[in-house]
């Protein structure tokens, strides 16, 4: 076969092994005595792992090189230190059991015959797979002393505290050797792993209500536990030596408190997905410090991947959480460009704001009937600008070191009053844009009325009107469990990620049910304007010109009103809105109209003075 000894980029199908950069043999020819990869790379286990767990060859327990092919597996002759490779070679299975090599596993929950299994006087069974069958204490009683078990599994037994210490009080002599057992799915509550067996190396306790958990870990061998969705507050793991786990998983967990004596913990795959008491705040920062992880981490926040605040050397394994759509390891804003357009639309809505009030309402240069109509629109826009300088601010301040001081800025009295002055600007700006298009309805209606002085009624109205929005937006502060303004480093009030939080009740009625129905209102008002316009003969041309502003400030405030209940509605959904998009949108689109109003304001105040200018000459 030296012919295709180049072939080292062609593909092998699943029931052939692939040399090492070279031709594909088949399975059968694996660490059969005979060298058929051009390295003889065929009889050694180590370089292909898990590939060959799916092949035909034997595996000795206990001994993951140890390698046995199919022709010397019942042969008469021990192949294996434990003999697996001739074990249940002539021997009969249990009644409802399925049985292979050294294997006893429930095949029919109906057939089972428990008695039958525990009282049998088989010595060949090494796994003993019982999950889905309830356990009682009457069955192993009479358990035969000869058996010895290297892994069971016993999940969703319906096992309580006493059946399960029955049966390892009865089971001591079989499990003196056991490395692997699976309790998972059952109502039991243990304290430690020294309770079970003293060789485990593999502990399943996965939705279970273990609470507080003593691991004794000893330093020679390698363990993977698992205490998904268990109730497990707080772990412990005592070791002589540096601790060696091949697996944790801690992900859907209460965990809060994790403890290390006399060692440091090196770990090679953590879980803590969904580990809702952690905080990654600075507690949960020296939680992860005391941990070294060599091959991969899975969590809920993008800190977990920021060598500031996580695992020591954490940058150079595999780190799986959500990118934050806004800032970064070192950053508030975790990019220039946003950071820039933050500080331009901060810039010009003060500036602009602030002129445009001066201008029209200080030096009473807008006598028409929408000047104090405008003045909400105005107003609120500047409350805007003055939210935008102070997440601008805090970006300065925390500047390289942000990942660290997350959580303190996101719990700050600043932080609430940033998300209060984005919210009320939001929902006061909304609301003023669907009385302006009623106003100018009335006034395209009834051009009479643009001549007439502003009520006492309707100022009564602005004013309950932002009553009203400093209500909504005081909730989150002075309820803590609509509290979304410390969800996210920018304080808004936006179903940022693509599932329930604190506050998220609240961001839905916000930005896609009140937003909704303020952008239908606005709609239809539009349509009504537009037919009087283009049917009504009694419209004069100078009425169309005082508003043509307005139209663009009331269709940009329709745009991005859209873009926001409808990027809120699919998040909410389930459907996955890039990190990348939800940034952009809270950057640019939800403050963009504090920075184009007062230019449209201005170019509005530059035309009627020019055209003054001209009428002059």
């Amino acid at each position: 076969m030296s012919h295709l000894a180049n072939c080292e980029n062609f593909v092998c199908s699943n029931a052939l092994l692939k040399c090492p950069n070279s031709y594909c043999i088949p399975y059968y020819m694996v660490s059969d005595g005979h060298s058929d990869c051009p390295g003889a790379e065929d009889e050694e286990f180590n370089l292909y792992n898990l590939n060959l767990m799916h092949s035909q060859l034997m595996i000795c327990r206990g001994f993951n090189q140890l390698l046995v092919h199919p022709a010397h597996v019942c042969d008469g002759i021990n192949n294996c230190p434990a003999r697996d490779d001739e074990l249940r070679c002539y021997e009969t299975c249990p009644t409802g059991f399925a049985c292979g090599e050294s294997v006893t596993e429930v095949f029919d929950h109906n057939e089972v015959n428990h008695r039958d299994l525990f009282q049998t006087k088989d010595k060949s069974t090494r796994i003993l797979v019982l999950s889905g069958i309830t356990l009682r204490t009457e069955y192993f009683k009479e358990l035969h002393g000869a058996i010895q078990l290297f892994e069971i599994y016993l999940s969703n037994c319906s096992l309580s505290n006493d059946i399960l210490f029955e049966f390892l009080n009865f089971y001591w002599h079989a499990i003196r050797y056991l490395t692997f057992i699976d309790l998972s799915y059952n109502d039991i509550v243990i304290s430690t792993n020294s309770e079970i067996a003293e060789n485990l190396k593999v502990l399943k306790l996965s939705h279970t209500h273990v609470k507080d958990f003593v691991l004794n870990v000893v330093y020679t061998r390698s363990w993977a536990v698992d205490f998904s969705f268990s109730d497990l507050n707080s772990l412990t793991i005592v070791g002589e030596e540096d601790v060696v786990l091949d697996y944790l998983n801690l992900s859907n967990t209460k965990l809060s408190t994790l403890w290390i004596s006399k060692s440091h913990i090196y770990i090679n795959t953590l879980d803590i997905r969904n580990t809702h008491y952690l905080k990654y705040d600075s507690n949960t920062s020296k939680i992860l410090k005391s941990l070294t992880v060599k091959s991969a981490v899975h969590g809920d926040s993008y800190k977990l991947c920021c060598s500031k605040f996580s695992c020591p050397g954490i940058q150079s394994v595999k780190c799986f959480a959500p990118d934050d759509p806004i800032t970064s390891c070192n950053n508030l804003l975790g990019d220039f460009v946003k950071r820039f357009l933050l500080w331009l639309t901060a810039f010009i809505g003060i500036v602009g704001n602030v002129a445009v009030i001066i201008i029209k309402y200080v030096n009473n240069y807008d006598p028409s009937t929408f000047k104090h109509s405008t003045f909400n629109i105005v107003l609120s826009d500047l409350i805007m600008s003055v939210y935008l300088l102070f997440i601008a601010g805090a970006d300065v301040y925390y500047r390289d070191d942000y990942v660290l001081y997350d959580t303190e800025w996101r719990d700050s009295s600043l932080c609430k009053a940033a998300g209060f002055l984005a919210t009320l600007s939001y929902v006061a700006s909304g609301v003023f844009v669907v009385l302006i298009t009623a106003q100018m309805y009335n006034v395209h209606r009834h051009p009479t009325l643009e001549q007439q002085p502003i009520k006492i009624s309707l100022v009564s109205l602005y004013v309950c009107v932002w009553c009203l929005c400093v209500v909504i937006s005081l909730l989150p502060i002075l309820i803590p469990a609509v509290n979304i303004y410390s969800s996210n480093a920018l304080c808004i009030g936006f179903p940022l990620p693509n599932k329930q939080q604190a506050g998220w009740m609240f961001a839905i009625f916000i930005h896609i049910i009140m937003s909704g129905v303020e952008i239908s209102l606005t709609v239809i008002g539009l349509i009504l304007i537009l037919k009087v316009i283009l049917f009504d003969s009694s419209c004069v041309e100078s009425e169309i010109n005082n508003t043509k502003t307005l139209f663009l400030i009331i269709l940009s405030s329709i745009i991005r009103g859209s873009i926001i209940s409808i990027t809120g509605l699919l998040s909410a959904v389930g459907i996955n809105i890039s990190p990348n998009r939800m940034g952009w949108l809270s950057v640019f689109v939800l403050p963009l109209n504090s920075a184009i109003n007062p230019l449209l304001f201005i170019w509005q105040i530059v035309q009627q003075k020019w055209a003054a200018y001209k009428n002059r000459t």
